[in-house]
């Protein structure tokens, strides 16, 4: 029995402990995800460098992102140091994630993952500039022109001719024109000229005119693609 300082007395059994320090603890499992890697054009290889100990136990994985995002499990539990994923369709899945589970119960260290890398091949990029940025004022019902550039920045062909679609909106109205057409795609570093041609008859007041341009394949960036 232990008489408390307001003079009350406590059961042992009742009394509590308190503990003021630090208590550590340790995981015995884990798992890395990477970004996501593509767009890709064509999928090659994975590889990577584990330095681990005889406790040690890991599994890499890895999933295919179609353009729509969703995600689907590949395969897992590979322990090659490299990794053919020539199989993968780029088409399908132009972006991939990968994953590393990882567990050490006996010693709690877990391994070191030294480095990882996928090898692809890269789409073609193109970016969309006007020939001109001048506002242009034309009387109603005559034509309005203006050229578009369409360059391919990159050093991959693009596999097939781009998508343009032009669409005129009037300010004033809120009415809006569109129209798609298909232009030849450039060679690596070369430029399309697309003419854009519009009847004004209708159109009073102020107009945008907004162009952008479609590729075959995925591109990294999109957002440059349209003016």
């Amino acid at each position: 029995m232990v008489v408390t300082s307001d003079g009350s007395a406590v059961p042992l059994k009742s009394q509590a402990i308190e503990l003021v320090g630090l208590v550590t603890g340790k995981f015995t499992s884990g798992n890395l995800s990477s970004t996501l890697i593509g767009p890709a054009k064509r999928w090659q290889s994975f590889h990577y460098e584990v330095d681990g100990e005889s406790n040690d136990s890991w599994q890499f994985s890895v999933t295919g992102v179609s353009p729509t995002g969703q995600k689907d499990l590949i395969f897992s539990g590979s322990r090659s140091t490299e990794i053919d994923v020539s199989e993968l369709d780029a088409d399908l899945y132009p972006y991939m994630t990968l994953n590393f589970a990882f567990a050490d119960d006996a010693d709690q260290t877990p391994p070191n993952l030294k480095s990882w890398g996928v090898n692809y091949e890269y789409p073609a990029e193109g970016i969309l500039v006007p020939e001109d940025y001048e506002i242009k004022e034309v009387a109603e019902g005559a034509g309005f022109s203006r050229n578009y550039l369409f360059t391919n920045i990159s050093n991959a062909e693009f596999t097939d001719s781009l998508n343009v679609q032009v669409a005129v909106t009037n300010v004033t109205s809120g009415n809006r024109e569109s129209e798609n057409y298909r232009v030849a795609a450039p060679a690596p570093g070369d430029t399309t000229r697309i003419e854009v041609t519009k009847n004004t008859r209708g159109r009073a007041g102020y107009n945008n005119v907004l162009v952008s341009v479609q590729a075959p394949e995925t591109e990294l960036y999109t957002v440059n693609n349209i003016v």
